[in-house]
Order: structure tokens, then C-alpha cells, then sequence
């Protein structure tokens, strides 16, 4: 048994050497309490730390558009969440999770815009011919992956159509100025009557053919009655022509016959007070007069008639753009699968067609979705046709007997030939043609037969069933053609 010494013994009956031993074990204790203490507040540090950098993966996730790694973040804080150890700890959870839910929708659209953006540049890659199989069949795949989505394709579309309406306007910025570089050579080829040149001209406007075909017919009509101003003029008849040019001022819109009757009117006076209709003489200052309000009508209406050309031309311009853009959206709705958007009419049609109280089978909800969908894609591929089809074209062939030949100064010319220039250019300008490379008039009439193709005139522009697309939007076209 162990025995404790006899000068142990007296101090243990020593107040102050017990109240020493006793202080010190408290010390010792509450020495224990504080590393456990600092060891609780580490792990919770520690606890912090992993927390913060999982939010900051999530807020990375979310700014790139990567929905999965946002979604996978937002549960591992959820778990995080159920194993904390204190009531501030789930708090701290709680808000960063909910901060990283209200970032979703912001990167499921990111993601949507990512995925979109990868459709065209495989759409850019795919048109490279040197690709070898597997790539091209790898992103063949991914194409067809991303297609399945059809937000993604939604984004893609409007992405593709924005590109295409910036190259639209782009186009319609140069069909403008082709017109103002090739104007005069038109009008030049008019006045010459050159149709050859006519012909080269379209030929060699690419994009701009049917515009520019639809201005030379304009300027045709324009040319053609100018002719008849001059047949009409005093200069040729000495007499004044006001029933003429009363005749022409009224079929012109109202809005340009209001602005011409203050010239046609004085010219009106200048006649009947000048022209001396018994003798067949004018009073020389009169006839002056005259002769000035004549050529200001005629130049006045001229200018009209030209701005009608152009107005003519840009509008045949715009109408190709938005048949194209037509086009474009059938073309993008066509590459694009069957999405959802049938399946409610699916669902209803299904219903219409089971007997009361039947349900109607997934199979058969799915075989009317894609009756519906194949319907939808006739229809936008009969429209696309009808989009193409040249309305300018003629409906029926002009029936011709036989093809007739006839030499001309060393060139063959046949009756197709000229039938298709008549279509063009009128009859009469087309004969004129004809006399000018030295055909005769029996050869003319051989060429023509019962082919001929009546072009309208100068007159028809504005009257008659042609009126009609004279229209408030057209005359505005055409004023503020004249205002710059």
C-alpha cells in the first residue's frame, strides 16, 4: 500500500497550497474547453469555405449557361443544408441557395443562346467540302442533337433571320445605287432604241433583273409619251393642243394634276388669247408663252413618269425582298423536326375520333401529331412554290404555228425571238427595230403572223384597270422620290 510522507501530509492541511492546486486544475480544464472550442470554430470555417467555393462554381455555372452544373450545385447545397450544425449555418445555406434558383432562368437562357450559337457555326462548318467523313458525321450528330430542342432552334432561327435582314438591307442599299449608276445608260438605250443593249443590261444586273426590267417598262411608257408630246407640240402642229393636255393632266392622281393645273391653265389663256384659230396665227408674244407652258407641262410630266420609273423599281426591289424573306422563313421552318406545337390539336383531334368514354392511345395521339405536322409542311412547301413562281411570266404560251426564219442584213432573226422582245418592249417599238437594221415591212409582218403581243401605253400607266395600284402609299413613294 502506498504511504504518503509525513511533509505531504502537512501541506495538504495548508489553506493556500490547496486553493493553488485547485486553480490550477481549472486552468488546466478550461485550457481543454478553448482547443475544443477553436477546433469547432475551424471545422465551421472550414464548412464556410466549401459552401463559398460550391456557390462560386454555381454563380460560374450560371453566367455560362451551364444549367446542369447549377442545378447539381443548388442540391449539394440542399445536402449541405440538412447536415448543418447550427441554426446560423442553415441560414447562411438557405441564401445561397436560393440565390443560385433565381439565376436559372437567366442561364437556361444563356444555355439556349450557347446551343444556338453552336448550330451555325456547324452550319458553317458543314458547308466546307473538304471535311472528312467523321467530322462531317460527327457534327452531323450534334446538329441533330441540338435540333432536338426546340428553344435552341427558336434562338437559332431569329438568329439566322437577323443575318438575313441585315444583308437584305445591305442589298437594298446597292440596288439603289445600281440604279443611279445604270440610269442614263438606260434612258440612252431608249432614246436609241437599242434594244440589245436593253437586253445586256438586264442580263447584267443579277439580283436587281426583275427590278430593273420592271423600270425600262416604265421608261418605255415614258419614252412612249414624250412621242406623242412632241406629235402634239406647237412647234409641229402651230396650233395649241390644250384638249391634249387637258387630257393628259386629268389622268394623272389627283395629288400631281393639282400641282400641273396652274401651268395647264395658263397655258389655256395663252391660247385663247394668242391663237387666232381663223387665220391660223398666233400673236408673236403670246405664242412664246405658249411655247414655255408648253414645255414646262411636258417636262413636268416627264419628271413624274421618271419618278414613277423608279418608285416602280424600288418597289419591285422591296417586293422581292419580302418574297425572299418569305422564303427564308419557310426554308428554316422546313430544316427545322417536329416540335410540340401539334400535340394539344393531337390530343383534341384524338378525342374527336374515339368512341365517348374511350381513351385515346399514345399511338394513335402520336400518328395524328405527325399527320398534322406533314400537313403544315405541304402547305409551307406549296407556298414556297408559289413565292418562286415569277409572277411577271407569261401564264400560257402565245401559240405559233411554225418557226419562221427571216434574214436580216447577214443575221437570222425568227418569230420566237421577236415575240418575246414584243412582250418586252411593245409592238410598235419592236418593229421600229426592226426597220432600223433594214428589215421590210413584208418581212416584219412574216415575223410578227398572229403573234403579236399588245403592250400597254403611256395612257394605260394611270388609267383604266391600271389605276388601281395608284395608290396613297405609291404617290408618297414617288413625292418623296422628288424631294431629294
Amino acid at each position: 500500500m502506498a504511504r504518503f510522507g509525513e511533509s505531504f501530509l502537512q501541506q495538504l492541511g495548508r489553506p493556500g497550497w490547496s486553493q493553488g492546486m485547485f486553480g490550477l486544475g481549472q486552468a488546466i480544464g478550461g485550457a481543454q474547453g478553448q482547443l475544443q472550442q477553436k477546433r469547432k470554430e475551424q471545422e465551421q470555417l472550414k464548412r464556410y469555405d466549401q459552401i463559398a467555393q460550391m456557390s462560386e462554381q454555381g454563380y460560374a455555372s450560371a453566367q455560362s449557361g451551364d444549367v446542369a452544373n447549377v442545378t447539381s450545385t443548388i442540391d449539394q447545397l440542399q445536402q449541405a443544408r440538412e447536415n448543418a450544425k447550427t441554426l446560423e449555418e442553415k441560414e447562411a445555406i438557405e441564401r445561397r441557395i436560393i440565390q443560385l434558383q433565381g439565376l436559372l432562368p437567366g442561364a437556361e437562357k444563356v444555355s439556349i443562346g450557347n446551343n444556338a450559337r453552336e448550330l451555325v457555326g456547324i452550319e458553317e462548318k458543314l458547308k466546307d467540302s473538304t471535311l472528312d467523313s467523321p467530322t462531317r458525321s460527327a457534327l452531323e450528330t450534334r446538329r441533330d442533337k441540338l435540333m432536338g430542342d426546340p428553344r435552341a432552334v427558336q434562338e437559332y432561327q431569329k438568329y439566322k433571320m437577323s443575318q438575313w435582314n441585315f444583308e437584305a438591307s445591305q442589298t437594298e442599299i446597292k440596288s439603289k445605287e445600281w440604279l443611279t449608276t445604270n440610269s442614263k445608260s438606260i434612258d440612252q438605250a431608249i432614246q436609241t432604241n437599242d434594244m440589245e443593249a436593253l437586253e445586256t443590261i438586264v442580263q447584267g444586273a443579277g439580283e436587281f433583273a426583275p427590278a430593273v426590267q420592271t423600270y425600262i417598262n416604265a421608261s418605255l411608257r415614258n419614252a412612249e409619251s414624250m412621242a406623242k408630246f412632241e406629235e402634239n407640240s406647237i412647234e409641229k402642229t402651230t396650233a395649241p393642243n390644250v384638249d391634249f393636255y387637258t387630257e393628259q393632266v386629268n389622268n394623272l392622281p389627283d395629288e400631281i394634276k393639282k400641282a400641273l393645273q396652274p401651268t395647264l391653265n395658263a397655258y389655256s389663256q395663252a391660247a385663247e388669247s394668242g391663237w387666232d384659230e381663223k387665220n391660223k396665227i398666233w400673236s408673236r408674244g403670246q405664242l412664246t408663252r405658249a411655247k414655255v407652258l408648253e414645255r414646262r407641262l411636258q417636262g413636268d410630266i416627264r419628271a413624274f413618269n421618271q419618278q414613277v420609273a423608279s418608285a416602280e423599281y424600288a418597289s419591285r426591289v422591296s417586293q422581292d425582298r419580302e418574297r425572299d424573306k418569305r422564303v427564308r422563313e419557310i426554308d428554316l421552318w422546313l430544316e427545322t423536326p417536329m416540335g410540340v406545337d401539334y400535340r394539344k390539336d393531337a390530343v383534341n383531334e384524338a378525342k374527336d375520333r374515339t368512341e365517348r368514354g374511350e381513351v385515346p392511345t399514345e399511338e394513335m395521339i402520336n400518328e395524328i401529331e405527325i399527320e398534322l405536322y406533314e400537313k403544315a409542311k405541304r402547305q409551307k412547301i406549296a407556298e414556297r412554290a408559289a413565292l418562286l413562281t415569277d409572277p411577271d411570266a407569261p401564264q400560257e404560251e402565245i401559240p405559233v404555228a411554225e418557226e419562221v426564219s427571216i434574214t436580216i442584213n447577214g443575221k437570222v432573226t425568227t418569230n420566237y425571238e421577236v415575240q418575246e422582245r414584243a412582250k418586252l418592249y411593245g409592238v410598235e417599238r419592236t418593229k421600229n427595230a426592226l426597220r432600223k437594221i433594214g428589215a421590210t415591212e413584208e418581212q416584219i409582218s412574216k415575223l410578227f403572223g398572229e403573234a403579236e403581243v399588245k403592250q400597254k401605253t403611256a395612257e394605260e400607266l394611270v388609267t383604266g384597270d391600271d389605276s388601281s395600284r395608284i395608290t396613297p402609299e405609291f404617290l408618297a413613294m414617288v413625292k418623296k422620290q422628288q424631294q431629294k
